[in-house]
């Protein structure tokens, strides 16, 4: 009983010590905590420091066994066939169902004609549909690779550079190595 009735006793100090003004919560400064520590400035790194790694990186996207990725003009023109041959493909599709729409509507048809021409309408439809769906991604893939080749084949110059800067310096270890 005596150490419940010792801290109630000090609880007027603790209070004293955890009460923050005002000022001090704009500041964020709070009693007993210590200082806050300045953060250093970075360093500031030489561009060229990391230039193995961006030879890296460039190497997936340029190198022939790698990534080999074409110029943007040839992307385009993939991209541009691409979409011809889908819309070639659709409007003859769509010129198919036309042509059965239209042969629905002639007069004095079977019920079996009619039912005929109704399926082929359905299939026609489902073709078309299916092809709108396999070559969604197709076109999308194409698309992603052309604003791939715009983002990345201006950097083929860098790349070339820092090929050159490798080829160097393997050189010269390899003339280090047969001297010795």
């Amino acid at each position: 009983m005596a150490t419940i009735l010792n801290v109630l006793s000090k609880i007027p100090e603790y209070v004293k010590h955890v009460t923050i003004t005002p000022e001090q919560a704009a500041h964020g400064e709070l009693p007993g905590a210590p200082a806050k520590r300045q953060r250093a400035k970075p360093v500031e790194q030489d561009p060229e420091a990391n230039w193995r790694q961006e030879l890296f990186e460039l190497e997936l996207r340029f190198h022939k066994d790698k990534g080999n990725l074409p110029s943007t003009e040839a992307a385009e023109q993939r991209l541009s066939a691409l979409e011809a041959e889908v819309k070639a493909a659709a409007a003859e599709l769509e010129t198919a169902i036309n042509a059965a729409k239209s042969a629905l509507k002639t007069p004095f048809l079977s019920a079996l004609e009619s039912t005929h021409l109704r399926g082929q309408v359905d299939s026609l439809n489902e073709r078309l549909a299916d092809l709108h769906k396999n070559t969604r991604c197709k076109l999308a893939a194409s698309k992603a690779l052309v604003e791939a080749c715009k983002t990345w084949n201006p950097l083929r110059g860098r790349f070339l550079e820092l090929q050159k800067r490798q080829a160097a310096i393997d050189k010269a270890t390899i003339d280090k190595a047969t001297r010795v």
